[in-house]
């Protein structure tokens, strides 16, 4: 570490008021060209930043969240043109940018791989920010390096709004990865960023977060397996929430829509080697998978046959675990559990609808 890193270590927290914000900032710059990680305020929640194209930083962040290579990680940028510099902007990403940017969206495009590759997707997509709070957005600026801007929290810890908080969350090792706080106060209770991706024919939103809470979208398959490759793409853009919560997927439609394909699809994308087939008759049946060094757990229920089901018959508390997907057909019964453990999951409703010329609509509702 070099000698003024170890000096900003040992005074690490600066509270940001009129008067210390500009030298925060600096501060943070000199952080994060020494390697080191920076927790800094955005419009949403705090985030953690170190330099996205300096390795050993990556390590030191990847250290800090105990998430593994593979789970993508978003960036920051200060400006379309400096997104430019990194990734691929397609016409969908142009209007995306040019409408909501900067704010509370993530866009996801092709990467040019100017970054470290671990913060990529396995698509070779990365998620790129421009915050519009005004600390994100001048450390961006004048750093003129993308900066990452994965949440602060500990993995499975509630949102970081408040530094005491997320210390307290945190354990001694991983607060010790910490070289600089920038705290804002308590930030204002606002949901994290919206994640768009822009590379797929249709725009698919993966998470509905801040100002876009009623997007939905929708996507035309003309057999069963593009049906489970619809699925599969869907499944793997979702693979960086594992580490942090389980992944619930409600599948809804008529007998005989689509609704076992999408799920052997959604399996495919975690690994699964086992033929997954319609647990009708058995109601759930449970699944291995693997993704990198993780052993995955894929969970496919159907409550056709049962629909006054309870929750607690299933013993569904203790699927609700990091790296569980599930997905389930026929769900009403467990909708009221789900909808109770929503800050602890992510959810995603799928309806598969009969279309023209013997295609299925794949319409994608959130939560």
């Amino acid at each position: 570490m070099q000698p003024d890193l170890i000096l900003l270590s040992l005074m690490n927290r600066i509270y940001l008021t009129p008067s210390t914000t500009r030298a925060g900032v600096k501060a943070a710059i000199a952080v994060l060209q020494a390697g080191g990680l920076v927790i800094y305020p955005t419009e949403t929640v705090y985030g953690a930043g170190v330099d996205a194209t300096n390795p050993q930083a990556v390590s030191r962040l990847l250290a800090y969240k105990k998430r593994p290579a593979g789970m993508a990680i978003s960036v920051l940028e200060y400006s379309k043109e400096s997104a430019l510099e990194i990734a691929e902007l397609n016409e969908a990403a142009h209007t995306l940018y040019d409408s909501f940017l900067p704010g509370p969206l993530t866009v996801i495009s092709q990467s040019k791989q100017k970054i470290d590759l671990r913060l990529e997707s396995e698509l070779g997509t990365v998620g790129i920010r421009i915050s519009s709070h005004p600390v994100a957005q001048q450390m961006a600026r004048r750093y003129g390096k993308p900066i990452t801007a994965t949440s602060a929290n500990a993995s499975g810890k509630a949102r970081p709004y408040r530094i005491d908080s997320l210390l307290a969350d945190l354990s001694p090792k991983q607060r010790d990865l910490i070289d600089l706080i920038l705290d804002a106060g308590e930030l204002p209770r606002v949901e994290p960023s919206t994640v768009i991706d822009t590379t797929r024919e249709v725009q698919t939103v993966y998470r509905a977060g801040a100002q876009f809470h009623s997007v939905s979208r929708s996507e035309l398959s003309y057999s069963e397996d593009h049906t489970r490759k619809i699925a599969e793409e869907l499944a793997v853009s979702f693979l960086h929430v594992l580490s942090e919560k389980p992944l619930i997927f409600v599948l809804e439609g008529e007998m005989g829509a689509g609704k076992t394909c999408f799920a052997q699809g959604v399996a495919a994308a975690l690994g699964v080697r086992s033929i997954v087939s319609s647990p009708t008759f058995t109601l759930m049946k449970e699944y291995e998978g693997r993704i990198k060094n993780h052993t995955v757990r894929f969970i496919h229920l159907d409550c056709w046959r049962v629909p006054e089901i309870r929750p607690e018959e299933l013993e569904l508390e203790r699927y609700l675990k990091p790296y569980t997907v599930i997905c389930i057909e026929w769900a009403p019964p467990l909708l009221p559990f789900f909808r109770q453990h929503r800050q602890d999951i992510v959810i995603e409703r799928i309806v598969i609808e009969e279309g023209e010329n013997d295609s299925r609509i794949i319409k994608y509702l959130g939560a």
